[in-house]
């Protein structure tokens, strides 16, 4: 509090540039994470569970600073409400793509339980029987996949 405020404004602002260059590595590493989902790594949703944490934290620093510090200072400028707009934007287009996803995973499963036949044939069934593990676990990622993007609105 002794500071000045322009001092103060200045070594924010490098926080926060700071922290907003960390969202490209960041989402990086969401991307990694979905590999490993589809390649089916045992830790893949521990992986995803310490990069969410770590985007929550960049974010909550972040609305810390603008909001907490920014406002203490009585510092409101176009280009941070700008970078807010810019964020609002880049969160929503990452959650409805995702939603997207969910809805044509979901078309895909429907049709292809629509065109389901049944038969009696063990070797049939028994094929059946793995493409509904398969199937399974996929629906396990779906999951996944909707209480993701619920978090993220």
């Amino acid at each position: 509090d002794t500071s000045r405020p322009t001092d103060l404004q200045r070594l924010i602002d490098g926080i926060i540039d700071d922290l907003i260059a960390l969202e490209a590595p960041i989402s990086g590493f969401f991307e990694d994470v979905d590999q490993l989902k589809r390649l089916r790594h045992s830790e893949a949703n521990d992986y995803y569970q310490q990069v969410y944490g770590l985007e929550q934290r960049r974010q909550a620093y972040l609305s810390r600073l603008r909001t907490q510090f920014v406002t203490r200072l009585g510092i409101r400028t176009e280009q941070l409400m700008r970078e807010n707009e810019q964020r609002r934007e880049s969160i929503r287009r990452t959650t409805y793509g995702r939603v997207e996803d969910c809805i044509q995973w979901v078309r895909s499963r429907l049709e292809k339980l629509s065109a389901m036949e049944f038969v009696e044939d063990l070797e049939q069934l028994e094929g059946m029987f793995e493409e509904h593990k398969v199937d399974n676990h996929e629906i396990q990622d779906f999951r996944q996949n909707v209480d993701e993007s619920i978090a993220r609105q």
